[in-house]
């Protein structure tokens, strides 16, 4: 079992971080290898614990979330100075959608390589507005995001 793990990692390609671009989608091709090899891991060790029935439902959902989870894209980069930029995406929603949610990574280059410091998602609630839609009172800040329009998410 340990043998079988270890001969994996080493299917991880090497990333390029020589601009904003390159580096968000090699973390994003790393991240899917990362994610495959999950797959291969698990599919070892759930041989060893799991039930015929609860291996095909875990592979089900990992297969369903593989799919979700890569359908990105870049769509322009803001490039604040020589060493900081802000890169906007778009992600789909959610398996089956058409629509995508518009999220924005920001990196930094550091020892002349670029790397991903947060990412920010627009706010569910007022759709990057930053004000509260559910109030008579328009101007009142949103609840969620405090009126930043932006929320901050996971990588």
């Amino acid at each position: 079992m340990y043998m079988d793990i270890a001969s994996l990692l080493g299917n991880i390609p090497q990333p390029d971080f020589s601009n904003p671009s390159k580096a968000i989608e090699s973390y994003w091709r790393i991240d899917k290898e990362a994610v495959s090899i999950k797959m291969e891991i698990d599919s070892v060790f759930n041989k060893y614990y799991l039930t015929d029935e609860a291996i095909k439902r875990d592979q089900t959902s990992t297969k369903n979330f593989c799919e979700y989870d890569h359908k990105k894209r870049i769509v322009n980069i803001d490039e604040q100075s020589p060493d900081t930029a802000i890169v906007y995406i778009e992600e789909l929603r959610f398996l089956g959608a058409d629509e995508f949610d518009k999220c924005r990574i920001y990196v930094r280059k550091i020892y002349n390589e670029w790397r991903l410091e947060k990412k920010e998602r627009v706010c569910f609630f007022c759709q990057g507005t930053g004000s509260n839609k559910h109030t008579a009172n328009k101007k009142e800040p949103c609840h969620n995001c405090l009126g930043a329009g932006w929320q901050e998410d996971y990588l």
